[in-house]
């Protein structure tokens, strides 16, 4: 987690400088192909992830539900964060 993070935030950081020297001509848009993209990792997310996440740790059948139940909870609880602040923030949802 800690690794995930930490390039979380240097992409952030680099980012951040990058845009500081040169300014967007444009605002940018999106197109279908990236969209169909996002949607696909979107679903590879949220149909492998719970299994890849209780592989190595999990001890007992009980383990493996919790372990699934919690990623799919928390996998849940940040869309409906994102589409609630997306709203509230007045951007298209």
């Amino acid at each position: 987690m800690t690794i995930h993070a930490f390039g979380a935030y240097y992409g952030l950081t680099v980012s951040l400088i990058l845009s500081q020297k040169t300014k967007p001509v444009s605002k940018p848009e999106s197109n279908y192909v990236s969209n169909i993209i996002a949607m696909v990792g979107t679903l590879f997310l949220w149909l492998f992830w719970p299994s890849f996440n209780f592989g190595a740790s999990a001890q007992t059948p009980f383990e493996q539900n919790m372990i699934v139940a919690n990623t799919l909870l928390s996998l849940t609880g940040s869309c409906v964060t994102t589409l609630v602040f997306s709203g509230l923030l007045g951007h298209k949802f």
